[in-house]
């Protein structure tokens, strides 16, 4: 039965607490107040679609209903008002609504050329951002004023690659960069985005995996480091460009070479003993590095390098093994932490070091015979180091649960209260 057009808020609010169907008649009422609404939008799910279309309905929550009801929200007669208004579309609509509206497939056409041209800079860009425009919007946006625009533009995949060959003469070295990203260009745009003045255009010529070896070669003995970085990380490069690149001077460039996974194995072991410690480290955590990277990484005078190699659970069992009988305790602390080998961990358990064998007890590999070792062990370090592992024998632990120290004591009740007992 349709509501009276005259019924006062407070009828209507009590109303809407009785059911969903009073509620849904009481969220299409021209009297229902903001706070009703608001009401209404927290308790009464049947409501929203409603609620998102009511142009006199708070901003704030239209904008809350947006992102629930956005075709709902498309058909509210105060949309077009905003977007016609005078620059309140960027404003009145968040960036990431704005963008999920123009991608939602029931947008009306006139939103997306209203924000095409609309008065603000971010907010075409947004539009073009827009997963499909059409072909006369988009080229329009790829001639923007605004480089900000254009740039967007020019990474559209649908825009027509002479449209965006033809901004490589652009002033801006922003669309320059968006357009070296691009994987359509000619040979010849290609190369002259290569020789462009600006170093980020060159550095996204140099990431993109569709320029030629050629120009890659020129690009790996640029003068900007960041340049070389981006072909150090192509995994276009040929083989023999990388292993060059393992000797360039630039820390930033071996870095990014070891975590290409393209780089080859004869790169890898140059910079598995290279003098900054954080390219071993990449180096020696490559997924294809080879046994011999891991070996001449172990056989180096500096501890750092010899404790990267301890740390790689890849590295070979001979490799964990001699590191095993390694001077200095880091050292074979890490190897007792992580070698999936039993007779390495069976020769760490009884090191003379307490915190190889404190490691060992946190070792996933290690068998509840060791850890019952370790678990009569004279340190309380190490006692308390194998009450806290989970694959230490129940026999073991309740031992453990009276041990003289109060630290071993702690960790073995709370292991046994995890297990239910």
């Amino acid at each position: 039965m349709p509501l009276d057009p005259d019924a006062n808020p407070q009828w209507l609010g009590h109303l809407a607490r009785q059911g969903a169907e009073a509620a849904v008649e009481v969220a299409q009422h021209a009297n229902a107040t903001p706070r009703i609404l608001r009401w209404l939008a927290r308790n009464c799910p049947d409501t929203l679609d409603f609620l998102a279309r009511r142009p006199d309905a708070p901003r704030r929550l239209l904008l809350e209903l947006a992102w629930r009801c956005p075709d709902a929200f498309l058909e509210n007669p105060a949309l077009g008002r905003l977007a016609r208004g005078q620059g309140e579309l960027a404003r009145s609509l968040p960036r990431g609504l704005l963008a999920m509206l123009l991608d939602h497939p029931g947008r009306p056409a006139w939103f997306v050329q209203t924000a095409a041209t609309h008065p603000h800079p971010r907010t075409r860009a947004e539009t073009a951002h827009c997963a499909s425009l059409p072909a006369l919007t988009l080229a329009s946006l790829a001639q923007d004023p605004s480089p900000i625009v254009r740039a967007a533009a020019v990474r559209h995949p649908q825009l027509d690659p002479r449209l965006a060959a033809a901004r490589a003469a652009d002033a801006d070295e922003g669309v320059r960069a968006a357009l070296a990203g691009r994987r359509d260009l000619s040979p010849e745009v290609r190369a002259a985005l290569a020789r462009d003045p600006a170093p980020w255009v060159r550095q996204m010529t140099a990431e993109n995996p569709t320029t030629p070896p050629a120009l890659l070669e020129a690009l790996a003995a640029d003068e900007g480091r960041w340049v070389r970085t981006g072909v150090a990380e192509n995994a276009a490069a040929s083989p023999a460009l990388l292993l060059a690149m393992a000797r360039d001077p630039e820390r930033w460039v071996r870095m990014r070479l070891a975590r290409n996974r393209a780089t080859p194995p004869e790169a890898l072991i140059v910079l598995a003993t290279d003098a900054d410690a954080d390219v071993r480290h990449a180096a020696l955590h490559h997924p294809d590095a080879p046994a011999e990277a891991f070996e001449r990484a172990a056989a180096s005078p500096e501890a750092s390098t010899r404790s990267h190699v301890a740390s790689a659970a890849r590295a070979p069992a001979a490799v964990h093994l001699r590191l095993a009988r390694d001077v200095d305790p880091v050292v074979r602390g890490r190897v007792a932490a992580i070698t999936p080998s039993l007779d390495v961990l069976t020769r760490l358990v009884g090191d003379l070091h307490v915190h190889v064998r404190s490691e060992a007890a946190t070792n996933p590999n290690a068998s509840p015979a060791l850890l019952g070792t370790l678990a009569r062990d004279r340190d309380r370090a190490v006692r308390r180091a194998a009450a806290r592992s989970d694959r230490t024998a129940l026999a073991d632990l309740e031992r453990l649960a009276a041990d003289p120290d109060p630290g071993v004591r702690d960790s073995a009740a709370y292991a046994l209260r995890r297990r239910g007992r």
